[in-house]
């Protein structure tokens, strides 16, 4: 999931006009920033694109690319990891299909823990990857696609990189991994509901997040999609406030051919435009969809003039239940 502390770090870098519409702002606390206003000469745009619901395994297992931590052809997944007699899952390259036929089942939240161990409060029970059969590793969940199936993930991850141990803020659904993103906290939320089911005195989330941390610092930014976003991020008033700034994919491509970018820009997937339906890689869309919104960000992006200047972030808000074999850091997590 994406850091925010990177996230700021490179936006406050590049300054832009500040704008000046009324909002009413919850003070910063603990964010002063002597580099803000000051000027990059690396970086000028940085712009993420943010998808939904898969893992690296899934994508990228069987592609042999130089680096990364993936599973092999053939990792076997026991039921029973006492006696791998007993059978269980064989993972097979190519077992993906572009439109998967039902959802996955891998758990949200047990992920790797041994059956009957301590999931629920530091400090954890055992975890490991011979019990993510006890999990719902199978089927769907489990599917990989072959080598060059999905060739514009592929060809990005090879000519540039991919991080490793890169994990999602929660193991949990898209609500709190989208207010993650954008805030750096979920409130507590571990759950696809509002403010007011986890606590809170209303149902939208009153945090601040990074648009009112460069709305201060006089940074752009831009938010676009070809539809209303997630009611994740909507449903937060740190991102309401900013609601002058919700753009769309025409303003995307047009402000990335003339290097008007903004100094920050957040890529929310929506439907493709060419036949309306959904382009976000969430199971059981149309992975080729998918593709295609990241080429077009992509080639959108390489040939504009601020090509060079511009540092592209490709990133998933959670598994989605699909099965990776890393087990999540436990050790030292910030709540």
């Amino acid at each position: 999931m994406l850091s925010l502390a990177a996230v700021a770090a490179v936006a406050v870098a590049t300054t832009g006009k500040p704008y000046r519409p009324p909002r009413d702002i919850p003070p910063a606390e603990g964010l002063d920033n002597p580099n803000a206003g000051h000027k990059n000469e690396k970086i000028d745009h940085f712009v993420v694109l943010f998808m939904e619901n898969r893992t690296p395994d899934h994508i990228w297992a069987c592609d042999d690319l130089p680096t990364g931590d993936f599973i092999k052809d053939g990792h076997f997944l026991p039921i029973d990891p006492a006696d791998p007699s007993k059978g269980g899952t064989t993972l097979k390259c190519g077992s993906a299909t572009y439109v998967c036929p039902s959802g996955p089942g891998f758990d949200m939240f047990g992920l790797h823990f041994k059956p009957g161990a301590n999931e629920g409060k530091y400090p954890y029970g055992e975890q490991d990857d011979k019990y993510s059969s006890a999990h719902g590793a199978a089927g769907v969940a489990v599917t990989l696609f072959g080598k060059g199936t999905v060739p514009v993930k592929s060809a990005i991850a090879r000519q540039f990189s991919i991080f490793n141990n890169y994990h999602s803020s929660v193991p949990s659904y898209s609500t709190p991994n989208h207010l993650y993103a954008q805030s750096a906290t979920s409130c507590g939320l571990d759950d696809n509901v509002n403010y007011n089911d986890c606590g809170g005195p209303k149902a939208s989330f009153p945090q601040r997040t990074i648009y009112d941390n460069m709305f201060e610092g006089g940074v752009s930014f831009g938010i676009y999609s070809n539809y209303t976003p997630h009611s994740a991020d909507t449903n937060m008033d740190g991102v309401q406030r900013h609601v002058d700034k919700f753009l769309g994919y025409t303003d995307f491509w047009g402000q990335a051919a003339n290097g008007t970018l903004p100094s920050f820009s957040f890529v929310f997937p929506g439907s493709d435009p060419r036949n309306g339906k959904e382009n976000s890689d969430h199971p059981c869309n149309d992975v080729a969809l998918g593709e295609r919104l990241v080429k077009d960000v992509y080639e959108s992006l390489r040939a504009g003039p601020g090509w060079n200047k511009t540092l592209f972030l490709v990133t998933y808000d959670d598994a989605g239940g699909f099965y990776d074999h890393v087990v999540p850091p436990h050790e030292g997590i910030v709540p």
